[in-house]
């Protein structure tokens, strides 16, 4: 019989060990899950002393590399401060004389009456009345193409200008400032005021310009050149 109950007793016992040991196991996995999860909760607010998220328009803030800068403001196209060029919109045409008085306007739309000749036609250019031995400039900027002389037009230079229009100062001295080939830009001296243009021989001294677009047409000099000194 006291063998029975030693052998009963020690049963029990070893069933207390194991129930206690999956106590233990159990409370071991439950606490390891816990903080498992907690590492990856975010922190807990405190009501009295909640978190203000950062200000996503705060000045002190670097700017956000994904955000695009301002766009740049584009140029007023009626800005006065620039160039009124009409053809180029950089470079303004130049006086082709510092002093003069307008005489023959530019007329290829009706005949006009000519002193020397003594007949009506067109007048292709614009001529320019000024003392002889007056400086002559470019009006533009571009290359010599010519130098020459005729009866008709006198000491002539040509003028192929950078905006596609080409220039001829008629009725100069012999003495030019320029040769074939040259560069010039908007107020170079180029030749000096004469009476060399049999054509117009009887309007005195004076400058005889005339302007051809890219296409060879005649335009009114006056069109593309500051307003004159005198008329």
């Amino acid at each position: 019989m006291n063998k029975e109950n030693k052998k009963n007793k020690k049963s029990l016992i070893a069933l207390i060990v194991i129930a206690v040991a999956v106590v233990l196991a159990v409370i071991i996995t439950t606490i390891a899950l816990s903080v498992g999860k907690s590492g990856n909760q975010p922190p807990a607010i405190d009501p009295n002393n909640p978190t203000v998220p950062d200000d996503p328009s705060d000045p002190n803030e670097p700017n956000d590399p994904a955000k695009p800068d301002d766009p740049a403001v584009p140029d007023d196209p009626t800005d006065p401060s620039e160039p009124d060029d009409p053809t180029s919109g950089q470079v303004k045409y130049g006086s082709p004389l510092l002093s003069y008085t307008v005489g023959q306007e530019f007329n290829i739309e009706e005949m006009v009456w000519s002193d020397t000749l003594k007949w009506y036609s067109t007048h292709n250019g614009t001529d320019f009345k000024a003392e002889k031995g007056a400086v002559v400039s470019a009006i533009y900027g571009g290359k010599v193409e010519k130098v020459a002389y005729t009866t008709q037009n006198g000491y002539t230079i040509t003028i192929k200008q950078t905006d596609g229009n080409t220039a001829e100062y008629m009725s100069l001295s012999s003495e030019t400032l320029v040769e074939e080939g040259d560069s010039v830009s908007v107020g170079t001296q180029i030749g000096y005021v004469s009476d060399s243009m049999s054509n117009e021989q009887n309007d005195g001294a004076h400058l005889h310009l005339e302007l051809t677009d890219s296409e060879g047409n005649w335009v009114d000099p006056m069109s593309y050149l500051p307003a004159p000194t005198d008329k």
